[in-house]
């Protein structure tokens, strides 16, 4: 099951890095405790650099691993790398331009390494050298020693316009942190059950950065930097939402992602709870809830929203209209304050009054019905939540009988969650963490995803990856 697009992951870690390798910075520091994914980052910045032409050669030095098991753990990486040893790269003059070796030196001495590392700055021009793990290599050198064979490396790789990357396990500063242009750092917590990794940029010499600290993930084997993007782009040129069709017994969400995480989408019948974080901005929750509408409607379905008083309807019908047809617009209906046909109003009995009928008129056909309310700003908005909760209580059991979906949202600080939670098949949490925006699925559990919007096929969508 492929949950996520690898299309951004390169896009992403070029807008991060890409200005710092293109102002001609030689060195980097990659900091991080063991499994944090120093390594994974470094040969991703490699391929980086050689797709873009901004180095001829690349040299992975390592002191852990062999060539066979660094492709086992990185199968893409075998596209661009191939084996060497110690003794026969010392013996070599130069490489074909290109090429990437991963130089196996666990058995070098800590001379040899020093004449490896020269050697290959000295002997090929524009080329990037990573040093894995740098305090595996210097270990055996006192203190003034590596000073000094720190400085030669930088000056070196100055001198020949390469770039050296060294990846550390250090937690203190060291000296290598005052001598190298850039330090990156990788920390790895658990945070409300979830394993956050976040990425750190310390500093980049010369490079302006506009966020400092960034949430990734090892999915897949690559270093995906999570886009924060928390608007769409304006489009030009609109296109027709493409419909999803799913498994029989269940209503697609409209997200080819999001039904593989929930095996088919949402099950008939089924009440799905969307727990919102305060901090987040309307735009996400729209996006989620857009998407399952214009999949339904598109494949002649309705949809019955319910919309809350703070609200106009057309923060619902910006992200519909233009992506469905003129016909299929006809069976999305907004119960909205602001409504000449269907007005809501003060008197909660009279609003649910409207919604009964309007449900009634649509369930006069046999096409299935996804209905979205929003629980906080209606619990807000009344003075008898009990009356509010018996109310969709009935309600719920009605949608189920019909095997119709209900999306119920609520912002955790508005009100108790406990009423959604207990009557929900399925809850999902959208949380704003770093300034990345996650989705967990909690029942049931899936696991936790980073969100970020798209509109590359020319309408409002979203792409998951997962947390690993």
């Amino acid at each position: 099951m492929q949950l996520v697009k690898q299309k951004n992951k390169t896009h992403v870690l070029e807008k991060v890095f890409a200005p710092y390798f293109e102002g001609k910075s030689h060195s980097l520091l990659i900091k991080g405790q063991p499994g944090t994914g120093k390594t994974t980052l470094a040969l991703e910045l490699l391929d980086m650099l050689k797709q873009n032409g901004l180095t001829n050669m690349g040299f992975y030095v390592s002191t852990r691993t062999s060539f066979n098991s660094l492709c086992l753990q990185y199968p893409w990486a075998k596209r661009f790398m191939h084996s060497e040893n110690i003794m026969s790269f010392l013996n070599s003059n130069s490489y074909s331009s290109g090429s990437s070796a991963v130089i196996d030196a666990r058995m070098g001495t800590a001379d040899g390494l020093q004449d490896l590392v020269i050697n290959a700055l000295t002997t090929n021009k524009n080329s990037l050298i990573i040093l894995d793990s740098w305090d595996s290599l210097a270990k055996e050198f006192d203190s003034n020693k590596r000073i000094k064979m720190e400085k030669s490396i930088g000056t070196i790789s100055e001198t020949q316009n390469g770039c050296v990357i060294f990846i550390s396990e250090e937690p203190a500063e060291s000296t290598v942190d005052y001598l190298v242009d850039g330090v990156v750092t990788l920390d790895r917590k658990k945070s409300d059950a979830v394993t956050m990794r976040t990425m750190s940029i310390d500093k980049m010499r010369a490079t302006e950065i506009d966020k400092s600290q960034m949430v990734y993930t090892l999915y897949d084997s690559h270093f995906n930097i999570l886009n924060n993007s928390a608007q769409h782009k304006y489009l030009n040129e609109k296109k027709l939402f493409d419909p999803i069709i799913t498994r029989p017994g269940y209503i697609s969400s409209g997200n080819s992602i999001l039904d593989d995480i929930l095996d088919g989408g949402f099950e008939s019948g089924s009440v799905v709870f969307l727990e919102l974080d305060q901090s987040l901005s309307d735009v996400i929750p729209t996006t989620i809830l857009s998407n399952l509408i214009s999949n339904t409607i598109r494949s002649n379905g309705s949809a019955l929203v319910v919309a809350p008083p703070d609200k106009p309807s057309t923060n619902i019908t910006k992200f519909v209209d233009g992506y469905c047809s003129d016909s299929e617009l006809k069976n999305l209906h907004i119960l909205s304050y602001d409504s000449d046909s269907s007005p809501l109003t003060m008197d909660p009995q009279k609003n649910y009054d409207i919604f009964n009928n309007k449900y009634a008129q649509l369930k006069k056909n046999a096409f299935p019905t996804v209905i979205s309310i929003d629980y906080g700003k209606t619990i807000q908005g009344t003075t008898n939540p009990k009356k509010t909760n018996q109310f969709l209580m009935n309600q719920m059991r009605q949608i189920r009988k019909n095997n119709d979906v209900c999306m119920i949202t609520s912002t955790t600080q508005q009100t108790d969650s406990s009423f959604c939670k207990s009557i929900c098949d399925v809850h999902m949490n959208l949380s704003l963490k770093h300034g990345s925006v996650l989705l967990q699925t909690l029942r049931p559990f899936s696991g936790t995803f980073g969100m970020s919007l798209s509109v590359e096929n020319n309408y409002p969508q979203y792409e998951l990856i997962k947390l690993v």
